[in-house]
């Protein structure tokens, strides 16, 4: 016998769970139910505009963005996958499943970029977010549609608000390191010239954190602790090297613009 049997003692967990979701869904109902439509007719709108027009429009749209995005190769790999797609009769439903892709990572990055710009503007705002972010990452997406349900109801817009959750996590922190990896001393050549705050966050800093991003993906990982790591356990017998103290923003825009003129934003 244990020892709740012996003494009759239990928590009323699956009780309390029950009066608090109730109590959510009957107060908050008229703001689930208005979320629900917007992103119910976000996603119809979506999707009607990739399933109306014949396959194959959709797969030449595809394939000239590929082209001007990442070149021939790319193209050619994104019209032979929907291709496939079509020939085996999942069409619709990829289409189905890729208009609920948009719409969340439209919406993810809706919500992740002023997150982002807030954590690295107020270092309060950082502490109380960085350990939601953390969560967030830990848990599995899947785990999401729980609460999605109950709230939102059987559908797509479950999907849609899970998916948003489980990517927000990246967007708010590359957004903030982005952000504080901007030289100061750009910064206050922008507040020496008398430029307001959404100035300089507007034309100095999101600019300057987007180029960092994209030499940070077109650089690797190679001069990162996990990249020293991984070439430490890679070759065994070389040292681990200090780690080189990081340029400037100014130097690394030179370099990279010199070595590496693709990168740069709008070229």
């Amino acid at each position: 016998m244990s020892f709740a049997a012996d003494t009759d003692f239990r928590i009323p967990l699956g009780s309390w769970a029950d009066a608090f979701i109730d109590f959510i869904t009957d107060t908050f109902g008229f703001f689930f139910d208005f979320v629900r439509a917007i992103f119910s007719g976000a996603y119809d709108l979506v999707d009607l505009a990739l399933a109306a027009p014949p396959f194959w429009v959709i797969i030449l749209v595809a394939g000239v963005l590929g082209l001007m995005i990442r070149g021939w190769r790319f193209a050619g790999g994104t019209v032979v996958g929907l291709v496939v797609i079509v020939g085996v009769d999942q069409w619709e439903n990829a289409m189905d499943s890729l208009a609920l892709v948009l719409v969340a990572s439209i919406l993810a990055i809706l919500f992740s970029v002023p997150l982002g710009i807030l954590s690295a503007k107020s270092g309060l705002a950082s502490g109380i977010i960085r350990p939601i972010l953390d969560f967030m990452q830990t848990m599995p997406a899947f785990v999401y549609l729980i609460p999605a349900l109950i709230l939102f109801r059987v559908g797509v817009v479950p999907g849609i608000v899970a998916t948003i959750i489980f990517a927000m996590a990246p967007g708010v922190r590359l957004t903030e390191l982005g952000i504080r990896n901007v030289d100061h001393e750009v910064v206050e050549a922008g507040q020496a010239f008398g430029a307001s705050p959404w100035r300089i966050l507007r034309q100095i800093q999101l600019p300057l954190a987007i180029f960092l991003d994209r030499i940070t993906a077109a650089l690797g990982t190679g001069n990162t602790p996990i990249g020293r790591f991984r070439a430490a356990h890679t070759h065994p017998g070389a040292p681990l090297q200090p780690e080189p103290a990081a340029p400037s923003t100014t130097d690394q825009i030179e370099h990279e613009a010199a070595r590496r003129p693709g990168v740069l934003v709008g070229s």
